[in-house]
């Protein structure tokens, strides 16, 4: 919902009571609201709506100036492993591009959505984004918009989109046309939080899925969505998974920053 912070201290109310009208109006069993931030879900919360918790790993920007500095808060053996995937990147004759604004031309959307397109077709998804999508990005949001490009002297070999916030640098859709050790990693991960540091931006999110990116400086935190059922039986069965499933997500969160962060002991 979004509120303008002048509005009177019941528009939220407003709002939600015309969201359950729709419901009724549409004849709808359910309700979904996705990745609210954590006063949203109190709300949600106070409104009688299930509450989800789920996981993402993020970046954290400790007031970082260089990605320097965010290699020497890591655990030695981590630091070294990054520097070395870095490296491989380099000596396999590949440069990294970051490109904004009026510098991600239609020839840069249509490589991305050729990548896009190819992981697709790795993971055996369906390509629910089209190729005017792309095209018509720049159009909507030019300025919210950071493309992490790899290229093989100047040919593209692979690309991530991000998007700005205003604390934070959201990693999408990624793709690549070679099978090229740790471009995954450097493309997606590293550039990402290079990127971020440079901006002065809070966080990086890329996105949900990934144990792998832990060891790339991404903690797991939670996340929430808030969903109404009508049905009294089928909401009493997923209000049971969900309490369970809650308590797994929070002592996985918790496990993991405890035995697995890459980050040096304080």
């Amino acid at each position: 919902m979004l509120i303008h912070p002048n509005a009177p201290v019941d528009t939220g109310d407003v709002l939600f009571k015309a969201i359950l009208d729709l419901t009724d109006k549409l004849n709808v069993s359910s309700l979904h609201i996705n990745f609210c931030n954590y006063e949203e879900m109190k709300y949600f919360k106070s409104k009688k709506l299930l509450i989800r918790v789920g996981e993402q790993f993020h970046f954290i920007n400790k007031n970082y100036n260089l990605f320097e500095d965010f290699l020497k808060d890591l655990s030695s053996k981590k630091r070294k492993k990054i520097i070395k995937e870095r490296k491989a990147i380099v000596d396999n004759g590949i440069s990294i591009n970051v490109l904004k604004g009026k510098q991600i031309n239609s020839s840069v959307y249509d490589n991305l959505y050729k990548f896009y397109l190819s992981t697709i077709q790795k993971k055996w998804g369906t390509d629910y984004l089209t190729k005017n999508f792309f095209q018509n990005l720049s159009k909507a949001m030019e300025s919210n918009i950071i493309i992490i490009m790899a290229l093989r002297g100047s040919e593209p070999v692979g690309a991530a989109i991000n998007f700005i916030g205003n604390d934070t640098l959201y990693g999408r859709h990624w793709g690549c046309s070679e099978n090229i050790p740790f471009l995954h990693f450097e493309v997606c991960y590293y550039k990402a939080i290079e990127v971020a540091i440079n901006m002065g931006l809070k966080k990086v999110e890329a996105g949900a899925q990934g144990p792998h990116k832990i060891q790339r400086g991404y903690l797991p935190k939670p996340t929430y969505s808030a969903h109404l059922i009508k049905d009294d039986t089928l909401r009493n069965a997923v209000s049971d998974f969900l309490a369970m499933e809650s308590k797994a997500v929070y002592n996985e969160i918790e496990y993991i920053s405890n035995n697995y962060s890459p980050y040096k002991k304080q």
